[in-house]
């Protein structure tokens, strides 16, 4: 005697196995996508080096334009002093920067003065900065291109007996966010000295 299954047992089984084929194939296509997913978002679970230290890889700063790498340096500059320029009781002397490199360089902001004498000795105190509104504008010099600021210098015979005047011989003079300085030679300049001395010196930004 042949024995037949019923036909509702045949359809259960089937449905089963479809059921069981949809998990599968969904299953893959789960694991790709997460995988598609990762690739797209560049898969950096481990930081590199570069994200750390915050550097382009190369070591260079990451910053914007007018970065260290491009900046005027002292040794990119020939400073020279204009003639002197008669007011009350001061004078004023135009600091020029001019850029004796090859390459265009960046300047910006204020230069470091003081006067000195005897070759390195400093005759009163540095200059002060000019107060001026609104951030410092970013030069840009090419080769033979040159930016200046204005050195007010007062008289220190207006100052009294808070001044000692001093003669000084030169300029010593440090372009924005140098270390390293240039003195230039000056005839006819007198320094405050004392105790409680005033600065007599005030000194521009830089401009184009």
């Amino acid at each position: 005697m042949s024995i037949r299954t019923p036909l509702s047992s045949h359809r259960t089984g089937a449905v089963t196995a479809v059921a069981l084929a949809a998990v599968v194939v969904l299953g893959a296509c789960s694991n790709d996508s997460s995988d598609s997913d990762n690739a797209a978002d560049g898969a950096t679970t481990t930081p590199t080096e570069a994200a750390l230290t915050g550097d382009a890889p190369d070591g260079s700063s990451s910053g914007s334009s007018g970065s260290d790498g491009d900046r005027c340096h002292t040794s990119d500059l020939d400073v020279s002093v204009g003639d002197p320029d008669g007011a009350a009781g001061s004078v004023y002397r135009q600091l020029i920067f001019t850029n004796s490199s090859d390459s265009d360089c960046t300047i910006s902001g204020y230069p470091g003065v003081s006067l000195v004498a005897g070759g390195d000795t400093q005759v009163g105190a540095a200059a002060d900065r000019e107060d001026t509104p609104g951030e410092a504008p970013v030069i840009t010099l090419s080769p033979g291109d040159a930016a200046s600021a204005d050195l007010k210098i007062s008289n220190p015979g207006v100052y009294g007996d808070q001044c000692t005047a001093t003669p000084a011989d030169a300029l010593k003079i440090y372009p924005p966010d140098e270390k390293d300085s240039t003195t230039v030679t000056v005839d006819g300049l007198t320094g405050c000295t004392g105790d409680d001395a005033p600065v007599t010196l005030r000194i521009s930004r830089l401009q184009g």
